[in-house]
């Protein structure tokens, strides 16, 4: 089965931010089959109604200059349109018949992401049911480990990664338990 590791990158906090930067893997219970990372421009977000807060912003300006060139740099006309990157996402989690979406935190990027698409008129492909929270899991998991970080963190994709191969470790040791 199919699993579809979200992490968002956003300028606040609220149930609406704007997205800077949209991380995907599709995992199993072996490993990441298909990565999705994108950077968006954020004025197609402000337009459609999404926030900016000043904490969130200062918040970054104390991130590593890595994160926020992988983030917020690059040539801004190879950022994505929050409607384009977010039917790209869809197709995404659809093309890899990808059965649940997890994110960092139950207030977090599913919501956040949720929130997004309907902000621009879309339908999410996943119900309810198939919204899993990452942390909540880790937290009750804390022996299982795996290697340090790789990457960037606060990058997406990086994040992304990284949560994706931990929840493969502890579903492995979840079965071996068993």
């Amino acid at each position: 089965m199919n699993k579809l590791m979200l992490d968002l990158e956003t300028l606040a906090l609220s149930d609406k931010p704007v997205i800077a930067a949209i991380g995907a893997v599709v995992f199993n219970d072996e490993k990441i089959i298909q990565e999705f990372y994108v950077q968006i421009d954020l004025e197609s977000c402000t337009k459609v109604g999404l926030e900016i807060d000043a904490s969130t912003v200062q918040w970054w300006l104390t991130q590593s200059p890595e994160a926020i060139q992988a983030t917020f740099g690059g040539n801004q006309e190879l950022k994505w349109g929050i409607r384009s990157a977010l039917e790209s996402l869809i197709d995404f989690y659809k093309e890899n018949e990808c059965q649940t979406i997890y994110g960092n935190g139950a207030l977090n990027d599913i919501v956040w992401i949720n929130s997004a698409i309907k902000a621009v008129g879309l339908e999410k492909p996943w119900g309810f049911r198939e919204e899993m929270c990452f942390r909540s899991l880790r937290n009750h998991l804390p022996w299982v480990e795996i290697d340090d970080f790789d990457g960037t963190k606060h990058k997406a994709i990086d994040d992304a990664k990284w949560q994706a191969l931990y929840l493969i470790k502890a579903l492995k040791n979840a079965r071996i338990e068993n």
